[in-house]
């Protein structure tokens, strides 16, 4: 249950979280909790010895109510496994290599975090983190959509563009904006172009791979799982009855519950 919340406060905020590789985390449930109490020492935490207490340097405050707004996709990662092995997927892919999703898929032209092309002796350390990035962004899609089939082959190429509109509601011929293409076009030339050489390296490294193509991959990857996600999961209010939230307790989350530490 843990993983399913930490995937899906990941997904919520374009995986601004995972900026630092958090695979290893805890849930720590503080006893009698009191925003005026700002160290560690002084909380009450369930299974915590006090010399445990002080290996704690970092921690976020997770508010029932925050829970509850992202309900929908907890809910879908716990009954879907496509959902869950394509925001998995994801998440891994920008632990590898991050930027500022929002920026990228803004309208506005001049986005408050650009992305740019490492400098010439950055390139051999960086690619293999791009490389890895995008296999694990084409993983990520493909977990929804499938292999794309032989173009030539009219009946799988036309069973495949229905399984689009059917998974994700939209068409595979609409533009995909960041590559200036269809997205079909594009979840082709992710598996010739980018995929392929990226997971087979034969010895040799992959000087001509762009920053660029990597974040289109990625880009490309999260908008399929964000309409998959919007077409697939339930409403808020059913999602919360599912999961059982109760509404009362909910009422009684303070706007202002937080410390030092975690804020």
């Amino acid at each position: 249950m843990l993983t399913v919340i930490w995937l899906s406060l990941s997904y919520e905020e374009a995986f601004e979280i995972v900026i630092s590789r958090d695979e290893i985390f805890e849930y720590k449930w503080v006893y009698y909790f009191d925003p005026k109490k700002t160290k560690v020492e002084d909380a009450i935490i369930y299974d915590t010895p006090a010399l445990e207490k002080h290996n704690i340097t970092s921690g976020r405050l997770i508010k029932a109510t925050l829970l509850s707004k992202i309900a929908p996709v907890i809910e879908l990662l716990m009954r879907d496994d496509k959902a869950f092995v394509a925001i998995s997927m994801l998440k891994s892919s920008f632990l590898m290599h991050y930027f500022c999703l929002i920026c990228e898929l803004s309208k506005n032209p001049h986005p408050h975090h650009p992305s740019y092309d490492p400098e010439i002796w950055e390139q051999a350390s960086i690619i293999p983190s791009m490389e890895v990035a995008i296999v694990q962004a084409c993983k990520s899609a493909e977990a929804i959509l499938g292999t794309p089939p032989n173009r030539e082959n009219r009946g799988s190429s036309l069973r495949h563009k229905e399984r689009w509109i059917s998974l994700l509601g939209i068409k595979p011929e609409d533009l995909f904006e960041k590559a200036n293409k269809s997205f079909i076009d594009f979840y082709y030339d992710l598996f010739s172009d980018l995929r392929n050489p990226s997971a087979h390296s034969y010895g040799n490294i992959q000087f001509d791979l762009e920053r660029e193509k990597t974040i289109e991959a990625q880009c490309f990857s999260a908008l399929i799982v964000r309409a998959y996600i919007q077409k697939n999961a339930l409403d808020l209010k059913d999602a919360q009855e599912k999961l059982d939230f109760n509404q009362e307790f909910l009422k009684r989350v303070r706007k202002d519950m937080s410390t030092k530490l975690t804020k």
